[in-house]
């Protein structure tokens, strides 16, 4: 995670949106951006029990974005498999949220994503 946010400045900038909660799923997701800069970063936090499958997200532009970061990536249990996004989702679909496209994503249990321009 300290690599992650030297990695990506936004991640320490001052701009921060919370653009979608859902109670019922205890997830939260956020947009950080740095101004002029053009990095644009979505995190997306779950503390459900379950996997959530086609959960639909804004995304501030369509197009590719890239899972940087998987916290499922590092779970250790015999037998585990990873969920995720492959490394990378399309923004191809409907406004939503305020921005401009939004996707499918598959979010892990208990799980934050981190996803990139």
């Amino acid at each position: 995670m300290i690599r992650l946010r030297r990695s990506f400045r936004a991640l320490s900038g001052p701009n921060v949106n919370v653009f979608h909660v859902n109670n019922s799923c205890r997830l939260i997701a956020f947009h950080r951006w740095l101004d002029g800069s053009g990095e644009d970063i979505v995190v997306v936090g779950a503390l459900s029990e379950g996997n959530l499958h086609n959960y639909e997200i804004g995304f501030r532009h369509g197009g590719a974005w890239r899972e940087v970061f998987n916290s499922d990536y590092f779970e250790s249990s015999p037998g585990h498999q990873t969920t995720g996004n492959g490394g990378t989702v399309y923004a191809s679909g409907l406004p939503m949220h305020g921005f401009s496209a939004s996707a499918r994503v598959t979010i892990p249990a208990n799980g934050v994503l981190v996803f990139t321009r």
